[in-house]
């Protein structure tokens, strides 16, 4: 909920702040900032962080899903739907992430001056510059990789239970 896309959403919907082409403004005092709840929303600079450890989490995950029985010393290597499903799912997931503004800023959008370094590109200036294509379809990723957690989690419960089939190569 602090996602700058999904504030922006809500912002508009609930509060019909800022305005936009459909939303047209409500009567409101000056702006002072995010102020009392809203102070809150600050919180997403350091969500990053815990979002960044759920995508190690998933990755790992996904890597021990190509293993018979999780084991890669000894298990067999094999692809099954349920691999799939679950790379997908940090590829998405990934995006949204590496894409967020928070990111950009950490990678190299905190420097004043760009054009300060003598003519050469940095590495931080590239390093922003990546990101900010990730950030360029930051709505795209934050809805696909949404809709697509939620498939995933639907996918794996519907094998735990025995409803459908994961279909691979071990069998």
């Amino acid at each position: 909920m602090t996602c700058y896309y999904y504030r922006k959403f809500y912002y508009r919907s609930y509060f019909a702040s800022p305005p936009a082409c459909a939303v047209t403004s409500l009567p409101q005092k000056k702006y002072k900032g995010e102020t009392a709840l809203f102070v809150f929303q600050n919180i997403h600079r350091y969500t990053l962080y815990i979002a960044i450890g759920y995508i190690i989490i998933l990755s790992y995950d996904a890597l021990m899903s190509f293993f018979k029985g999780g084991d890669i010393i000894n298990g067999e290597f094999g692809v099954g739907v349920g691999s799939l499903v679950l790379c997908i799912n940090v590829v998405l997931l990934s995006g949204y992430t590496f894409g967020c503004h928070a990111f950009r800023h950490l990678v190299g959008g905190r420097g004043d001056c760009f054009s300060c370094s003598a003519g050469k590109e940095h590495l931080g200036h590239k390093a922003w510059k990546q990101v900010s294509r990730f950030n360029s379809r930051h709505m795209m990723w934050a809805w696909i990789s949404m809709i697509w957690v939620g498939f995933t989690d639907f996918y794996i419960r519907m094998v735990s239970m025995g409803v459908f089939t994961d279909y691979n190569t071990w069998n």
